[in-house]
């Protein structure tokens, strides 16, 4: 399952959408990071960090 949520995230990535990362263990986030996604490491940070983003766009 990992490989197909990686797939999805890399893909969108690609085809330029932004992409805010939360997961319960930080690696993956911090992979997609070096990608151009943004990582969080809380809720209220992926909350906060949606917020700003769909009033921003």
């Amino acid at each position: 399952m990992v490989s197909v949520k990686w797939d999805l995230a890399n893909n969108m990535l690609r085809h330029k959408h932004e992409i805010v990362a939360y997961d319960v263990n930080p690696e993956p986030g911090r992979k997609l990071a070096d990608l151009g996604a943004v990582s969080v490491d809380t809720i209220e940070e992926l909350v906060s960090n949606l917020k700003d983003h769909v009033s921003s766009g």
